[in-house]
């Protein structure tokens, strides 16, 4: 009887799980847009790409993206496809979301001497504004727009080290951070909104101060930084 030899290979599971999935992500990324595209072909989503862009959240972040720079192999599940419609501001929602964060602010504003509450402030580009008399026509869709405290310890109070001083353990998250998340909740889709820290000019002082960042909706990624972050610094009012 002739000898019957069966040679088995072995199979990398890992690396046909890995295929199976970075193609799967593959097809998502593609049924996604053309998702998108059948909103273009009734007329009811911008078809140039000045009118719109598109926000990629993975890993935790979101950042502006174009749709053929994403790698499937470099996603992380579970991630989300954003594209806005940047081509027509919003700019009276702009203004009442800045106007509400501004009194959202003096509602939780510790009180001690009055300086932090009499400091809070909406700006345009560097510029002061007073509250009662900033409207959309004062502005253009690309115009950087916060609203916080300029007092140079604000960050302090922010982050909670002012404890028994300002009474800020009764103020949950932070004064300014939490405000953010209710403005997107408020304003969801209307407007962009983030809590950062900026560095002001003509204070007296060079600390980073905690505010909140208005635009039209898809200005920016909404990506709030943390309160224990001494890094993500931005120059702010020029």
């Amino acid at each position: 009887m002739p000898q019957l030899t069966v040679k088995m290979t072995a199979v990398n599971y890992t690396r046909v799980a890995i295929q199976t999935i970075n193609e799967a992500k593959a097809n998502s990324l593609l049924m996604a847009k053309d998702y998108m595209q059948s909103f273009q072909r009734k007329g009811e989503f911008p078809t140039d790409p000045k009118d719109y862009q598109l926000l990629l959240r993975n890993r935790g972040s979101e950042t502006r993206r174009r749709f053929d720079t994403i790698q499937p192999q470099y996603l992380i599940l579970p991630f989300s496809l954003k594209w806005q419609n940047t081509g027509t501001a919003n700019m009276d929602a702009v203004v009442e979301a800045s106007k509400y964060a501004l009194h959202q602010m003096e509602k939780r504003s510790p009180y001690r001497s009055g300086k932090y509450l009499d400091s809070l402030t909406i700006y345009v580009n560097g510029v002061a504004q007073h509250s009662g008399y900033l409207n959309a026509d004062m502005l253009d869709a690309g115009d950087e727009i916060i609203i916080g405290p300029n007092v140079k310890y604000a960050s302090t109070i922010e982050r909670g080290f002012a404890k028994g001083y300002y009474e800020t353990e009764t103020i949950s998250g932070g004064v300014i951070r939490p405000i953010a998340k209710m403005v997107r909740a408020k304003f969801s889709g209307k407007v962009a909104c983030r809590f950062i820290y900026v560095v002001f000019k003509g204070t007296g002082h060079k600390m980073a101060c905690p505010v909140i960042q208005i635009g039209p909706a898809g200005s920016f990624a909404q990506n709030d930084t943390t309160n224990t972050s001494t890094k993500k610094r931005r120059r702010g009012a020029r």
